[in-house]
């Protein structure tokens, strides 16, 4: 037996979490039920796996009842294995810009965006330049257009109007929160963004953001930059794609390899090397969640890193066993 190939497990330092990508429906378990699911195929059914693992009868009937467990293996046989990689037809899964008109003509004559991505995403902090966005875009009829619309006065509905803007434009008002929530992450319940990161830092990898001077940087939110848009063109711009943040593992970034979300998360803080070890990262900023002591910074008892006996800088990384144990101890019994 084992799990449904839309069943993904991630193990954390303290628990473990298993998502249904297909449902969303998601479940924390230990570590060592974790183990466990890691063993299916050394079982016949779910009666022998219950018999055989008593201590984890209450775990087993939940995702029973869930529909996880896969007893039919042998009758699958005639099916053509499922392939868990993640392939796009496209350089960069989206290419955003903030609006300068030299920097904007410059992409738009020097490059076919529509082979480089299908999500082309714009902001706008003056509305008199959708006319010569639309006049340029109006020809990639297949993309997406995303207009980020840094602009609170007017309802999106009226600038839709307005400028006429068909189908292919998605409008948005956008709050930049770069500077204020860093330290803010998403979560995104999708099998393309667990597959991707069994591999990669997800917010870097085949993410281009280009500013107002025409600096390449992964998301708006990144302060590292690799490289000017003026720098290439249609002949060298897949050179983006082989520097030596994109292939970063998440595994080699601290605390993030420890973290049972790792593999479902959006957060887009830079990573920045450690002198420790020259392929290891960290991050200047803690998240809101603390993977070691398994708290949200709203829920009630949280600690961060530093009061939980974790040290994390460039410097070192490093756990206080004694300390952390005694506090984990202490909030979980």
């Amino acid at each position: 037996m084992d799990l449904f190939k839309d069943i993904k497990i991630t193990k954390g330092y303290s628990r473990s979490l298993l998502v249904d990508t297909t449902k969303g429906n998601i479940e924390f378990f230990s570590n060592d039920f974790y183990n466990l699911l890691t063993n299916l195929s050394d079982y016949k059914n779910i009666t022998e796996l219950t018999e055989k693992n008593p201590e984890f009868k209450e775990d087993i009937n939940l995702l029973k009842k869930n529909y996880v467990f896969n007893e039919n293996i042998l009758e699958l046989e005639n099916f053509i294995e499922y392939e868990d990689t993640l392939e796009s037809p496209f350089t960069f899964y989206k290419i955003s810009i903030d609006f300068d008109k030299f920097v904007f003509n410059y992409l738009t004559d020097n490059f076919d965006i529509y082979k480089l991505t299908d999500k082309f995403i714009i902001h706008i902090y003056n509305l008199e330049d959708i006319l010569t966005i639309k006049k340029k875009l109006d020809k990639y009829k297949h993309i997406v257009k995303y207009l980020k619309i840094h602009n609170d006065i007017i309802e999106l509905k009226e600038i839709l109007r307005i400028y006429k803007l068909d189908e292919t434009y998605e409008l948005e008002s956008y709050k930049d929160e770069s500077k204020t929530n860093l330290n803010k992450i998403k979560l995104l319940v999708n099998n393309n963004i667990y597959l991707e990161s069994k591999q990669f830092y997800s917010s870097y990898k085949n993410m281009l953001h280009i500013n107002k001077n025409g600096d390449l940087k992964f998301n708006p939110e990144n302060e590292i930059i690799i490289g000017n848009i003026l720098e290439f063109n249609n002949n060298n711009i897949n050179d983006l794609t082989f520097n030596e943040y994109t292939n970063i593992n998440i595994n080699d970034v601290m605390v993030c390899k420890d973290c049972e979300f790792r593999h479902f998360c959006l957060d887009k803080q830079d990573v920045i090397k450690t002198t420790f070890d020259k392929k290891k990262y960290y991050k200047k900023k803690e998240c809101e969640y603390n993977p070691y002591i398994c708290k949200w910074s709203h829920e009630d008892d949280y600690l961060n890193l530093e009061y939980s006996g974790i040290t994390s800088n460039a410097n070192i990384f490093e756990i206080n066993l004694e300390k952390f144990n005694q506090i984990f101890n202490k909030l979980w019994n």
